[in-house]
């Protein structure tokens, strides 16, 4: 059996929540070692929602098709993007019958953090590289809605079954958070 040793409440404010830490006891001292360098890994695919409408993490290869699902979840009369190409900031308005080519006309304008794009009155904002948050007032059922499309397109098998979610591939694995 194990020995336990108390750690001193002066220590526990120099901890974490989730630091890893070894707990030895050397002599009358104890002593803190971490078991691995904390961080952050980024997922490479994100789809959560939140107080204004969902966010999302997508691969920079499948940006394009990301927001052609996205424009057809939502169905818009009137699709405006936002971006910059050359230093220029630059503006085109489409229908959804004109969206497919609009997206390939902005290209990788589409990853850059100035990109934004308008749904009638929902706003696709980026981040940059495939950070995007979509605000969106639409009722949570249509929000998952949104949300299941672009998971089933880029092939993540998992059924969103509850208003608040947050699903995440990291490190080839799937992650549901809630």
């Amino acid at each position: 059996m194990a020995e336990v040793i108390t750690v001193p409440k002066e220590m526990g404010r120099m901890l974490t929540v989730g630091q890893l830490l070894r707990v030895k006891k050397v002599g009358e001292e104890i002593v803190l070692e971490p078991l691995a360098e904390p961080h952050y890994v980024e997922p490479e695919i994100y789809v959560g929602s939140n107080w204004e409408g969902l966010s999302f993490e997508i691969p920079p290869g499948k940006v394009p098709q990301f927001l052609l699902t996205l424009g057809q979840a939502l169905q818009p009369v009137k699709i405006t993007l936002y971006f910059e190409r050359d230093g220029n900031a630059e503006k085109l308005t489409t229908n959804l019958e004109g969206y497919q080519q609009a997206i390939a006309n902005v290209g990788d304008g589409c990853l850059h953090h100035s990109f934004m794009a308008e749904f009638d009155h929902h706003t696709l904002f980026s981040g940059g590289e495939g950070c995007f948050s979509l605000q969106a007032a639409l009722p949570s059922r249509q929000l998952r809605e949104i949300a299941q499309a672009i998971l089933d397109e880029l092939g993540i098998a998992h059924q969103i079954d509850r208003d608040d979610f947050q699903v995440a591939v990291v490190n080839g694995h799937l992650e549901v958070y809630r």
